[in-house]
């Protein structure tokens, strides 16, 4: 008897225990707060650049910016949302290659950059960065600068992603506060707003 009575009481505390209501944790709703600036490109679907030789390329540009909304504790009918700003710059289709600059803005000052590039699979390279406006100045991939001028034209604050891989397809990626995407450096070809 003695052996089925200490199973049978692990049995009956987890099965009693399973039935417990994790409290809820509430969280409150998040909005963006001036970090959107450096996204103000709703409703674009193509930027165009101009290369280092001189001529103009527009590339194709997805924009989501959106509030979502999310069930926070189901017991109580609670949510909280979320604003957030996505931004997919398509590069190069050619060759069965598809490189990309993506661009992730979901919390205050929370910033995520993706750049994909020989994206042949089943192996991709990735460029990532992650909390960008934190390590802005403190990492020597994410650097801040002031008053940065490119082309003809003098940015207030930017911030260049350098990329981590040496001779990278995609070398850098400058963005631009009031502008968003300033410029890139691609297959040795430095492209800039006009």
């Amino acid at each position: 008897m003695r052996k089925y009575l200490a199973p049978l009481l692990f049995l009956i505390l987890t099965i009693h225990a399973s039935f417990q209501c994790n409290e809820c944790i509430d969280r409150p709703s998040t909005k963006l707060d001036d970090s959107r600036n450096w996204f103000p490109l709703k409703g674009k679907t193509a930027i165009d650049f101009v290369s280092s030789n001189g001529t103009i390329r527009t590339f194709p540009v997805r924009v989501v910016d959106t509030t979502n909304t999310y069930e926070q504790c189901v017991s109580k009918g609670t949510y909280y949302s979320m604003e957030k700003i996505e931004v997919h710059l398509t590069i190069d289709t050619t060759l069965g290659t598809y490189n990309s600059i993506s661009f992730g803005l979901s919390n205050v000052y929370e910033l995520y950059v993706q750049g994909t590039y020989d994206s042949t699979f089943p192996y991709p390279k990735f460029d990532r960065w992650y909390n960008v406006f934190s390590r802005a100045g403190k990492d020597m991939y994410v650097i801040a600068l002031n008053n940065y001028r490119l082309n003809n034209t003098t940015y207030p604050r930017v911030i260049i992603l350098k990329s981590a891989y040496l001779n990278p397809m995609l070398d850098s990626i400058i963005l631009a506060r009031n502008y968003g995407i300033a410029g890139f450096k691609y297959k040795g070809v430095r492209y800039a707003l006009p």
